[in-house]
């Protein structure tokens, strides 16, 4: 699935399995992901292909760090566009990165598969 940030600064191709037609995205309750517009999904690390900014940008991406300091939530130094989180060092073995499924290109969101996560009152 061919993604970026909003302007295009941040561009990424990623490879899901199962495909986003029986995949199930992750809707998470916790503050950070409802005021982030997160709707997750877990590629392999392997499976993301991060493209070089553009020349003429000298902006790539930014990180963010909250509460604990685990999470590595990662937007456009650009458009801000909040693109998902690496939680390496939080789940023990870790090989994914939670990506934000509205950054891919074309998809129609109300035809996807949804889980929920109550992160408001476990997290």
């Amino acid at each position: 699935y061919p993604a970026s940030c909003h302007c295009g600064n941040i561009a990424y191709t990623v490879t899901l399995y199962p495909s986003l037609s029986t995949y199930r995205v992750n809707v998470c309750t916790c503050s950070f992901c409802t005021k982030s517009g997160y709707m997750l999904v877990y590629p392999r690390r392997a499976d993301v292909l991060f493209h070089l900014p553009s020349p003429e940008s000298v902006l790539g991406l930014r990180e963010y760090r909250f509460g604990n300091g685990v999470f590595r939530h990662l937007s456009c130094g650009r458009c801000a566009s909040s693109i998902g989180f690496d939680p390496r060092g939080r789940w023990e073995g870790n090989d994914c990165l939670g990506l934000n499924a509205r950054m891919f290109k074309d998809i129609e969101m109300d035809k996807l598969k949804y889980q929920y996560f109550d992160g408001k009152n476990l997290l």
